[in-house]
């Protein structure tokens, strides 16, 4: 992973950043998992609601372009 799996590190590099996409690749898989927050994460607010952050997932496929 580009970042690791540290919980500390990763609110060190998402916290007081305003919106933001976080993708993972899931080991051993073409699968791919998501969120979307459309608000500030911050450790000290506690839980907070937005009806426009969201989860996904997709899976990876590659196609052959031919002539």
């Amino acid at each position: 992973t580009h970042n690791g799996f540290d919980l500390q590190t990763f609110h060190q590099q998402y916290n007081n950043q305003g919106p933001t996409v976080v993708v993972m690749k899931v080991a051993n898989s073409s699968e791919n998992i998501g969120r979307h927050n459309s608000i500030e994460q911050k450790v000290s607010s506690g839980h907070s609601k937005s009806r426009e952050s969201f989860l996904f997932s997709y899976t990876l496929q590659l196609y052959k372009l031919t002539d």
